[in-house]
């Protein structure tokens, strides 16, 4: 009777255990983290990756069909400003995309949004050529709502860093401008009134107003 009831008891704990770790690695530990590459050559690269993500509130609004037109647009408004040679001589605004890198995006980001699972999020790395280093702008793009968010971790740096793996960590001296009535800034979780000066959020329904004007 009583190893009857030892056992009842392991095996009560050992399903208890088996369903804290099934939700714990929610999203299968070989999913989480997968990349599907969308566009890759030596100079810029385009995939899906995919996040654990434990709050259904969390996920992003994905799939999502949007034009290629529209993303075009949308990206070649997106605009910067730098700091030239010190934190109190900023640059006037600046475009991030050249029309090449905006083509090339919009392109690959479009069908990259139309396949993307509700946990994915679409990175890019693009290098600048240049006869003494290159530069690098890479960021991440996903759909949260009625909003294409773009997290940007550098713009226009040298180095050979092209991870995708952190942001916000390099932009002290360059900073995300507004510069349309569909963009804003990403609001910190918890600064009053602080933003995120490294993250734009365009309205994608405001977006379709203005061009069909």
């Amino acid at each position: 009777m009583l190893n009857s009831y030892k056992k009842s008891i392991f095996t009560i704990a050992f399903t208890v255990l088996f369903i804290f770790l099934f939700n714990v690695l929610s999203i299968s530990p070989s999913y989480a983290g997968k990349k599907e590459y969308i566009y890759k050559n030596k100079r810029e690269v385009v995939y899906l990756k995919s996040k654990r993500i434990k709050k259904e509130a969390d996920l992003y609004s994905h799939p999502h069909t949007i034009t290629l037109d529209e993303l075009k647009e949308i990206l070649s408004q997106v605009k910067y400003k730098y700091s030239k040679f010190s934190f109190f001589d900023w640059s006037g605004p600046t475009k991030i995309f050249s029309q090449r890198q905006a083509n090339l995006l919009a392109t690959h980001v479009s069908d990259a949004l139309a396949k993307a699972k509700p946990n994915d999020t679409i990175e890019f790395a693009l290098t600048t050529p240049s006869r003494k280093i290159r530069r690098y702008t890479k960021g991440r793009i996903f759909i949260k709502d009625d909003s294409l968010n773009i997290n940007f971790d550098r713009i226009f740096e040298p180095g050979a860093d092209v991870s995708t793996e952190k942001y916000g960590k390099n932009f002290s001296k360059w900073q995300i401008l507004v510069s349309q009535t569909n963009q804003s800034l990403k609001p910190k979780k918890y600064g009053k009134n602080d933003v995120h000066k490294n993250w734009i959020l365009v309205k994608l329904d405001e977006q379709e107003q203005e061009e069909s004007k």
